[in-house]
């Protein structure tokens, strides 16, 4: 029987945290921040061999934390021309 997993050749993180977690983490730390700045899955993936579909996973959590983050700040930001409650005349 064939598993997804076996679909999408890579690294498992789950095992590599097992046997050596420090390289897990950097890892890690090196691709999200790889993907933070814009880069290219496919190029993340030749780089560090972490399976496409971790990469995807990771961008798609990224992706919503920063909308959530984005929305989160313009609740908390007061709208521009406005003091105390009246329209600044200019």
């Amino acid at each position: 029987m064939t598993h997804a997993r076996d679909a999408d050749p890579g690294l498992d993180l789950r095992q590599l945290n097992r046997e050596d977690p420090s390289e897990a983490e950097r890892l890690t730390t090196y691709a999200q921040s790889l993907i933070r700045r814009g880069a290219d899955l496919h190029a993340v993936h030749a780089e560090t061999y972490i399976r496409l579909g971790t990469l995807h996973q990771w961008l798609s959590r990224i992706r919503r934390d920063a909308l959530t983050r984005s929305a989160r700040s313009s609740l908390t930001t007061p709208c521009v021309g406005v003091h105390r409650g009246t329209p600044r005349v200019r």
